[in-house]
């Protein structure tokens, strides 16, 4: 969905998973479904896990910083 990330490359079921690509360095927003996800940061260049962690996300637009430079997989799904 070209709607619900601001980098235009999203892979979503709303409101329980959302895979985001970012293919430059730099900050980005996802339009997430109120509730708390799990997230996790992949390096395609390095092919490996950069990070893990939670967030809590009232809803709407949410900023994301990737934790290396570079393009960045980000995977949100929702806790159950």
């Amino acid at each position: 969905s070209q709607d619900l990330a601001s980098t235009k490359y999203c892979l979503a079921a709303p409101g329980k998973e959302y895979l985001v690509y970012q293919p430059e360095n730099g900050a980005f927003s996802v339009k997430l479904t109120a509730g708390t996800y799990t997230s996790e940061w992949f390096n395609p260049t390095t092919n490996s896990t950069a990070s893990t962690g939670k967030v809590d996300a009232a809803g709407g637009d949410q900023s994301f910083s990737p934790p290396f430079s570079g393009p960045a997989v980000l995977l949100k799904q929702l806790n159950k």
